[in-house]
């Protein structure tokens, strides 16, 4: 077919990065819209209990994540190294470990439905609503881990922009069915456990239809199965079990210990300043991810050199876009939040928000730099750093509840702490041992790094000028306020962060799309 015809790798580079900022785009607009719509129906109380049910299915991620996290390295360097049958054993092997995982995801699950009402404070009118919306949420975990290595396809042949279209697609599926069920039928918590669940079927079908498209050749097989490799990938992929781990420990438990150290409502509360960062974060993982193929291959071919000039555009690129919503947040958060959810305090959100998005000023620009680790599978160290860091946030956490009064104080918290320890991170870690990795000089990366820190300052200043001059106070106003910062934003960075080459690739190829267009 026409859409899969190969593509050169910065075309396709472009493809992918407009087909993520698509999707992101559209996700936004989705959950902009259906967040205030499902807290309208069910209360912020009931709300939190959407995000403590996907915090404790994401507990059994530590399950998964050891053999799935590097199947998608090993499958894709065997393939494009041209040993196929290695790598259909290798993409047998974990189809066929993850149905025996399943079983055991499956039993996790069963028992978290019967004694849920032991692990979290549910109020008695909600708790069946809430037990149906944990037991369709673990169906979707399932099938989502299950039947994800399908999605391999796309990371072999570096289109992204498929699995994205996908993913778009997906949310637009998942946004009609809530709206639908909350229109036609009395609101209730588990319709969104259940437009998962029809989310995954599509997606799985989806990714395997992909699959048959893009890689014909790779198919799964009772007697491609070996064990040795379920080993190797066990043991290559241990780390970042650990990693997740520690997240687990210093992230995974936050809406829970918001519900037994603080009540439901803070949990809904700390639920809701989450909801925007979190989606301004997956935009920019999402964006990292797009460079992790390419960054695959040159490794795979030895290309020391040209991975190290595609490592620092990435960071250009990252440090490009990362300051126009890091400062649209911080600087217009208030009126959004005014806005977007009226009835909430939106002061104490838009604190929330800026104490929780401030680590990301260092770490966005650097984020596709994760894919290093990845890469050349050195994983121990940063797993073992990040383990140590999340229980030192958990312990500290615990340490300040005990001391912090008050409800929204206690709820500060949980930003402050984590945004001290990320210092270590995003300053040391990240920079220096990812080049370390590469046999890179240590300060490879600082440079591009502090170049974008001066474009968020740059950026930030001219925004506060702006709100200063011209607060809004509504849609229309603070979407011009918004488009003002951006505009400023993308001029003052073109020329801080992009490099006379970069300005005039990109302003090519845009010329390219308006003269096709």
């Amino acid at each position: 077919m026409q859409i899969f015809r190969e593509r050169p790798p910065h075309f396709q580079f472009v493809i992918n990065v407009a087909a993520a900022s698509l999707t992101f785009l559209l996700n936004f607009v989705i959950r902009f819209f259906l967040s205030p719509f499902v807290v309208s129906k069910l209360g912020p109380e009931a709300y939190g209990f959407i995000g403590v049910s996907m915090d404790i299915l994401s507990y059994t991620s530590l399950l998964t994540l050891a053999l799935n996290s590097m199947a998608g390295r090993f499958i894709a360097i065997k393939y494009v190294a041209g040993e196929v049958e290695k790598a259909r054993c290798y993409f047998s092997s974990v189809f066929y470990a993850n149905v025996l995982l399943a079983l055991v995801v499956l039993l996790f699950a069963a028992g978290c439905v019967l004694w849920l009402e032991y692990v979290v404070s549910v109020p008695k009118h909600l708790l069946w609503d809430v037990k149906l919306l944990f037991s369709l949420m673990a169906v979707a975990n399932i099938g989502g881990f299950l039947f994800g290595t399908w999605g391999v396809a796309t990371f072999i042949r570096n289109r992204l922009d498929l699995s994205n279209i996908r993913g778009a697609v997906g949310s637009l599926l998942n946004a009609f069915v809530l709206v639908s069920l909350f229109s036609f039928f009395p609101p209730h918590l588990w319709y969104v456990g259940l437009a998962g669940v029809v989310m995954m079927l599509y997606v799985a079908l989806t990714n395997w239809r992909l699959m048959r498209v893009l890689t014909p050749d790779l198919v799964f097989r009772r007697r491609s199965f070996r064990l040795p490799l379920v080993k190797e990938l066990l043991l290559a992929g241990m780390w970042n079990a650990f990693n997740k781990l520690g997240n687990i420990i210093g992230h995974g438990f936050d809406l829970l210990i918001a519900n037994w150290y603080i009540g439901a409502t803070a949990m809904g509360m700390l639920a809701l300043a989450r909801v925007v960062p979190g989606i301004n974060i997956s935009f920019f993982v999402m964006i990292a991810g797009i460079f992790a193929p390419n960054f695959t291959i040159l490794y795979a071919r030895n290309k020391t050199d040209e991975l190290r000039g595609e490592l620092l555009k990435s960071i250009r690129i990252m440090g490009f876009f990362a300051p126009i919503s890091l400062a649209v947040l911080l600087v217009f958060g208030r009126e959004f939040y005014t806005l977007w959810l009226p009835g909430m305090d939106a002061y104490q959100l838009h604190v929330l928000t800026v104490l929780g998005v401030m680590p990301s000023v260092l770490s966005m620009p650097l984020e596709a730099l994760w894919n290093i680790f990845t890469v050349t599978n050195r994983l121990r160290v940063t797993s073992i750093y990040l383990f140590v860091e999340n229980v030192m946030t958990f312990v500290t956490l615990l340490i300040c509840l005990q001391f912090v009064t008050g409800s929204f104080h206690q709820l500060c918290c949980f930003m402050v702490v984590r945004l001290i320890f990320s210092l270590g991170k995003n300053l040391i870690l990240l920079p220096m041992y990812g080049a370390y990795c590469l046999k890179y000089s240590l300060g490879t990366f600082y440079p591009m790094q502090l170049r974008s820190l001066v474009g968020f300052v740059v950026v930030f200043a001219g925004g506060s000028v702006l709100h200063r001059l011209w607060t809004p106070d509504s849609w229309w106003t603070l979407l011009s306020c918004v488009l003002g910062t951006v505009v400023w934003a993308l001029a003052v960075n073109s020329l801080i962060l992009l490099r006379s080459e970069d300005r005039r690739w990109l302003f090519g190829q845009i010329g390219k799309r308006l003269h096709v267009h």
